[in-house]
C-alpha cells in the first residue's frame, strides 16, 4: 500500500544517504522500483552499512542473527551481557527470557518466538510466490558489491557463523 511504498522509501533514502555511489539510478527510475524492488535494495544497503560497521569496528562489534537469537534467546541475552559487561547475571537474564515481555511481538502484544517467525516468513514465501526468489536474484544484479553467502562478521553467537 501507500504507507508501505512510503516507509520503504525513506528507510531506502536514508540508506542511501550513507552510500551515494551504491546505487546509481535516476531518480524518476528509482520511483518507479515496486515494493518489494525498494525493500530488497535498501536491506542490501543495510546488509552493506552493517559490514563496513563490523569491519570498522572489529572486535569492538558482534553482530547477532534474529534467528539465532530467538532459538538461544538465553544463551544471546547472556552473551550480550558478556560482551557489554552489563552485569545482568545467570538469574536475570533467565528470567528475562522467561518473562511475558521477552515471548511477545512488541507491537502486537501476541505470542512471539522461534516457530512464530518461522510461519510468518513461511506464509510471505507463499503469498509472494516466485517473485520473492526473482527480486532477491534482481537485488543481487542492481548492488553487485553484495555478498550473496555472507554471514556479518565477529558473530556473537557460534550458530551465526554459517550463513542461513
Amino acid at each position: 500500500g501507500a504507507f508501505s511504498l512510503v516507509g520503504h522509501l525513506l528507510v531506502f533514502m536514508a540508506l542511501l544517504a550513507d552510500r551515494p555511489d551504491a546505487v546509481r539510478w535516476p531518480v524518476g527510475d528509482l520511483m518507479r522500483l515496486t515494493d518489494l524492488q525498494l525493500a530488497a535494495v535498501a536491506w542490501q544497503l543495510q546488509m552493506a552499512n552493517l559490514r563496513r560497521a563490523a569491519e570498522a569496528l572489529g572486535e569492538r562489534a558482534r553482530s547477532l542473527d534474529s534467528a539465532g537469537f530467538l532459538a538461544e534467546p538465553k544463551a544471546a541475552l547472556a552473551a550480550l551481557d558478556d560482551f557489554f559487561g552489563i552485569g545482568l547475571g545467570k538469574t536475570l537474564v533467565a528470567r528475562t527470557v522467561t518473562g511475558p515481555d521477552f515471548r511477545r511481538d512488541s507491537k502486537s502484544r501476541a505470542g512471539f518466538d522461534a516457530a512464530r517467525r518461522a510461519a510468518q516468513a513461511d506464509a510471505a514465501a507463499r503469498v509472494l510466490g516466485e517473485d520473492l526468489d526473482r527480486i532477491v536474484e534482481w537485488s543481487f544484479r542492481v548492488c553487485p558489491w553484495a555478498a550473496p553467502d555472507a554471514a556479518l562478521p565477529n558473530p556473537l553467537l557460534a550458530a551465526d557463523q554459517a550463513p542461513r
